[in-house]
């Protein structure tokens, strides 16, 4: 019996036995179909050594499956491999394909026809071509964690499953109405639902997806459905919604107090209106559901914000799931740029900067509550508590080192209170207190005062009425250093100022100009700094010129000693700390100091401050210093040399700003004083400066050598006591000894017969030979 068959260009004879067939082909008889070892009888062309298995050859060329609405056809191609879209194996050889739908099925799955079985709820998904019966999870054999088909989960309750082809959907998700064309704004064309299972790459979460799809063929653009059915704010059906945060549906339920449902999103109780999985495992307020998906936030500008959700067991302690605003772990609603790393809570979003400083070209935020991560700018030390911050920039503010309200009226004191740089003048103590919580305060930190009291009151004291102030509530107000300096303000939103606030941060407005107005050889400097290369920061020239001035002329003062720190006056100083005080001296004219070029920052903002190029944080000491010194430089130097020095100018004048003369190093005194007197060598006019150092060498030489006194008599009272204690000893172990030789000599005088005799011959014999008294030479 033969058959033409469209896989082989010749008849194919039906082999009922091995003995048709040459000795040594019998035992390795493969299947040209399902590449399986072949049974007898078998259909095949021994001359081409081809053969199918009698089931495989009999296959009909196309088959019309039921629960497919396609013929499907036969085919035969042994280098190719597929899926089958039915079991999602892998195959290769015969199988069954539909043309129109591009799908491939095994001949398992192509002709299985699962029964119907009474008492089990069947439903035709598109996702899969047989029926699939609804079942519990009880019916689901525990060794077999099966997956669900559209959400990628695993299945934890009931299912409706395909148990030969091991295919098996969450009810929930098998019963959802998926709408067959969605409009959504990550893409600008109109998605199509795409039914057929396959791999593919999501292009909203940017991760590999098994399943179905919302696509753009145009534009091979795909979505998972998870990320495609974001919450409608305008759907008409509000009784069931498909919420990104979860895989399955959410249906709308009134929830009762005592039920014990919390949200998912903010992590509260559940009470009222609410969104649940019918699985119980997930539930959101119904205005936690309702967020947005997507927003547009001044605090960045540049890109949409979209909406995610970061579980708080989740590990969050990356630098990528922190909040922008306050820094803390983002365990909840969160909008998130992804290409900028930007993350806002949705409870710190809508937040407008409303402080302009002096100091920072962006207008900066008042923030109440600060995560460890943050590091003030000006103290350099960590942020616990509430500051001022640019989430732009990460740059922070300390309120007690930031611009503060220059007069407050608070609650604990009758009269107005004006800020202050603590110890005030009337201070003369060691030990400081707070009036109102009258407790010892940090005499470092600025104060509020009254001094007609007086009445001192820690900034920590009166927040509740700083705050205030700094959140606009009494309208615009200028803004003061402790030390009284203006250099910051409130724009108030109340005062009708929002417009001004949104174009002010829009722009990066600030009251320095920025950038936009250097010329080429500030362009030049500015390349060389931010890009790293200092090395082309100057020329041959110019660099020679600097060696000039701060090499060569520091060490012809050094060395010359024009003038010495104190070569004018003559301290009172013991005689016993002459030689300390000297050495002290001596270090400080004769040390070098730190290298010049760590002046420059690497990525740092530069601004112009008249004709002069300076980094922005410097800024505001450069504008200071001419509006009360003029321009203390000289025309004899080059223009970026000169702009160089004004850095050092501005920079250690900024370091003796920040520093509290009780905290000064001895690092940092010699490289001021060598700064100082470098710049005055090459001309400077900055004799003001060095003569208020002088002053300040004087209070930190004073300083030491009190620390020093102090140290010692506290090391002589130690030794004095260890001493006294050890003669008190002795003296103790002297009486104790007298007292034992009175004794015995008080008991020597005492005498029995037998000590008198004793003593009687002891006297007698001591100097005689013990032998003596034996007369042995009378014995011969």
């Amino acid at each position: 019996m033969e058959i033409d068959h469209f896989s082989h260009e010749h008849p194919l004879t039906l082999i009922q036995s091995e003995k048709k067939i040459r000795r040594k082909y019998r035992n390795n008889i493969r299947c040209k179909g399902c590449e399986k070892s072949c049974n007898f009888p078998l259909y095949g062309c021994p001359e081409c050594s081809f053969y199918l298995d009698k089931s495989c050859a009999e296959l009909p060329d196309e088959f019309k499956n039921p629960f497919h609405p396609h013929p499907l056809t036969l085919v035969l191609d042994a280098d190719i491999s597929f899926s089958c879209q039915a079991c999602f194996k892998g195959c290769n050889g015969i199988h069954f394909r539909c043309e129109v739908c591009d799908i491939d099925l095994d001949i398992d799955c192509a002709l299985l026809r699962p029964p119907v079985e009474e008492g089990f709820k069947q439903l035709q998904h598109f996702t899969h071509l047989h029926p699939l019966a609804l079942v519990e999870k009880k019916d689901i054999e525990v060794t077999r964690r099966v997956k669900c088909l559209v959400c990628g989960e695993h299945c934890s309750g009931p299912c409706y499953g395909c148990d030969p082809c091991g295919v098996f959907l969450h009810q929930p998700c098998a019963e959802f109405e998926y709408p067959p064309e969605i409009q959504h704004y990550i893409h600008p064309c109109p998605l199509a639902l795409h039914t057929q299972v396959h791999s593919f790459r999501c292009r909203a979460c940017d991760t590999c997806v098994l399943g179905i799809c919302y696509r753009c063929e145009l534009c091979t653009f795909y979505i998972d459905v998870e990320c495609a059915l974001l919450r409608s704010i305008e759907s008409e059906d509000q009784a069931q919604i498909k919420h990104f945060s979860h895989r399955h549906p959410l249906f709308f339920e009134e929830i009762n107090d005592g039920d014990q449902i919390y949200c998912f999103a903010c992590g509260t109780d559940c009470s009222g209106p609410t969104y649940v999985c019918s699985q119980r495992e997930f539930s959101l307020h119904e205005s936690c559901a309702s967020v947005s998906p997507k927003i547009y936030d001044l605090l960045h500008p540049q890109h949409p914000l979209t909406l995610v959700v970061r579980r708080a067991e989740e590990s969050t302690t990356q630098e990528g799931f922190r909040c922008n605003v306050c820094c803390d772990d983002c365990n909840d609603l969160t909008y998130r740029c992804g290409p900028c790393n930007f993350n806002l809570h949705e409870h710190c979003t809508r937040q407008l900067p409303t402080i302009k400083y002096e100091g920072h070209r962006h207008l900066l935020l008042y923030v109440e509550k600060i995560g460890l991560e943050a590091k003030c700018n000006f103290c350099d030390n960590h942020c616990d508590s509430s500051l001022l911050r640019c989430p732009l920039c990460n740059f922070n503010l300390h309120l007690r080192c930031s611009p503060l309200p220059p007069t407050i009226n608070h609650n604990c004191h009758i009269d107005s209170l004006i800020l202050k740089e603590s110890p005030a003048e009337d201070e003369i103590d060691e030990e400081f207190y707070c009036n109102a919580c009258e407790e010892e305060r940090e005499p470092r930190y600025p104060i509020y005062y009254c001094a007609e009291c007086p009445f001192v009151a820690d900034v920590s004291c009166v927040i509740s009425e700083v705050t205030r102030w700094l959140k606009g509530e009494y309208g615009d107000v200028d803004l003061r250093m402790p030390e009284g300096k203006f250099s910051g303000k409130v724009i108030s939103e109340k005062a009708g100022n929002k417009e001004d606030i949104e174009i002010c941060q829009k722009e990066e407005a600030q009251a320095i100009r920025v950038r936009g107005d250097v010329g080429v050889q500030e362009a030049e400097v500015m390349y060389a700094i931010t890009s790293g290369h200092r090395s082309k920061l100057f020329s041959e020239d110019e660099q020679m010129e600097l060696k000039h001035i701060l090499l060569d002329k520091e060490m012809e003062t050094s060395s010359a000693g024009e003038r010495s720190f104190d070569e004018q006056d003559n301290l009172d100083i013991s005689i016993y700390w002459d030689k300390e005080y000297t050495e002290l001296k001596q270090k400080l004219d004769s040390s070098p100091a730190e290298d010049y070029m760590e002046f420059w920052e690497e990525k740092e903002e530069f601004v112009n401050v008249g004709d002069y190029l300076v980094p922005e944080s410097l800024a505001p000491i450069l504008k200071s210093l001419f509006a009360k010194y003029g321009d203390v430089s000289v025309d004899d130097i080059s223009p970026r040399v000169k702009m160089f020095l004004f850095v050092i100018l501005c920079r250690t004048i900024d370091s003796m700003c920040k520093t509290r003369v009780l905290d000064i190093s001895e690092g940092q005194l010699i490289n001021w004083w060598k700064y100082l007197k470098a710049l005055q060598s090459a001309g400077f006019k900055i004799e003001f400066a060095l003569d208020h150092l002088d002053r300040v060498v004087h209070a930190y030489i004073g300083l030491q050598l009190t620390e020093r006194v102090s140290k010692n008599l506290v090391n002589l009272d130690e030794e004095i006591s260890k001493k006294s204690e050890e003669v008190e000893k002795l003296e103790k172990n002297l009486r104790v000894l007298k007292v034992r030789r009175k004794h015995i000599s008080e008991e020597s005088g005492k005498k029995s017969r037998l000590i008198e005799e004793c003593l009687t011959e002891a006297t007698k014999l001591k100097w005689r030979k013990a032998g003596e008294g034996l007369q042995l030479n009378k014995l011969g």
